[in-house]
């Protein structure tokens, strides 16, 4: 199987793809009925696999941000950074309810010529390893 972890040059566009992503995806949640993420979203930002995976799961949160429901005050808070231990992964962090600060962890990989998130990390442990 190839690598598809992102080279250490391109952690720049990983940074800005992961900042307009979340931009796009708390205001979507935090505006929208139902807290629904748009599809063109989910498809233009995760890869298929991570789609399956979520579409699968039964979760009683969002592990985008790692809560049950999003707030616009959130988005001037957003941190994203690499992971300093293993390539092609990144932390994103912002202050929370409370100003609580959430990080989430997630696995980056170009696919079809674009930064695409690929992995969901909660306590450690991938999300495509949690039933």
């Amino acid at each position: 199987q190839q690598d598809r972890s992102m080279p250490e040059r391109d952690d720049d566009i990983a940074v800005a793809t992961l900042k307009a992503f979340y931009r796009e995806y708390i205001t979507a949640v935090s505006t929208l009925p139902g807290n629904e993420v748009p599809d063109s979203l989910k498809r233009e930002y995760f890869t298929p696999r991570l789609l399956r995976k979520l579409a699968a799961a039964e979760l009683d949160y969002d592990p985008v941000v790692n809560a049950q429901d999003c707030d616009e005050s959130w988005l001037g808070s957003i941190v994203v950074t690499p992971a300093s231990d293993n390539r092609g992964v990144y932390n994103v962090c912002y202050k929370g309810f409370r100003g609580q600060s959430v990080c989430i962890l997630l696995k980056v990989v170009t696919e079809d010529g674009a930064c695409r998130i690929d992995d969901i990390f909660y306590e450690g442990t991938s999300i495509h390893k949690r039933d």
